[in-house]
């Protein structure tokens, strides 16, 4: 088994739902080590980050859910919900947030 330490994301979000990573490649797994939020200074007001881990062939939704956080303009929030989940092969990581940038980091084992 080879491991490696990976960035999965680092993505503005929209105000939907959309793919930031994946999917997973065919017989590799995967786990978050740390997730993090930025809500740049000059936005109008906080916004909710949504991530979501979903299942190959399917669609971000109240099932597949994993974390929610508000970011206030100029700060960073620490996704804790994240922090240890694992992706499996096939699946891929959505999320939402209009503006702000999301990085996830973590490990994939081959």
């Amino acid at each position: 088994m080879s491991t490696k330490y990976v960035q999965f994301c680092q993505a503005v979000l929209t105000g939907a739902a959309a793919q930031v990573y994946g999917p997973m490649p065919g017989n590799t797994t995967g786990a978050i080590h740390a997730a993090s939020a930025w809500n740049p200074a000059g936005a109008a007001a906080p916004v909710a980050v949504d991530v979501f881990l979903v299942p190959a062939s399917g669609a971000a939704g109240d099932a597949n859910h994993v974390a929610r956080v508000m970011v206030a303009p100029g700060e960073s929030e620490t996704l804790i919900d994240l922090i240890n989940q694992k992706i499996q092969a096939g699946m891929s990581i959505e999320a939402s947030g209009a503006g702000v940038t999301l990085t996830v980091s973590g490990v994939t084992s081959v």
